[in-house]
């Protein structure tokens, strides 16, 4: 599905994978958030234990970001950007030491 949506897309490195509706900028994060509801509600239908769940756009991000940990040899991510925060000054720092 992905190489039907580059093939449609053609993006250059610094274009981003999914554009807003105006001006092919980046989507808004308000735009990502309903989406996130709307395919939600719309997997509802089929699984509707999704109702209980809190869906967001940073759940999605952590299950991936955990999914590929998962799938990683070594089990660090310290390579994906899905495991590193965008500001680090706003995320809380541990005390704890990697294992």
């Amino acid at each position: 599905m992905l190489r039907t949506w580059f093939a449609e897309l053609s993006p250059s490195p610094h274009s981003p994978l999914f554009p807003g509706r105006t001006g092919g900028g980046r989507l808004s994060r308000d735009a990502v958030e309903m989406l996130v509801a709307k395919q939600a509600a719309t997997a509802e239908a089929a699984c509707p234990s999704v109702k209980e769940k809190n869906v967001t756009p940073h759940t999605l991000r952590h299950t991936a970001a955990m999914f590929l940990q998962f799938e990683s040899r070594d089990g660090h991510l310290s390579h994906c950007p899905l495991a590193r925060p965008r500001r680090p000054e706003t995320t809380p720092r541990s005390t704890s030491t990697p294992t």
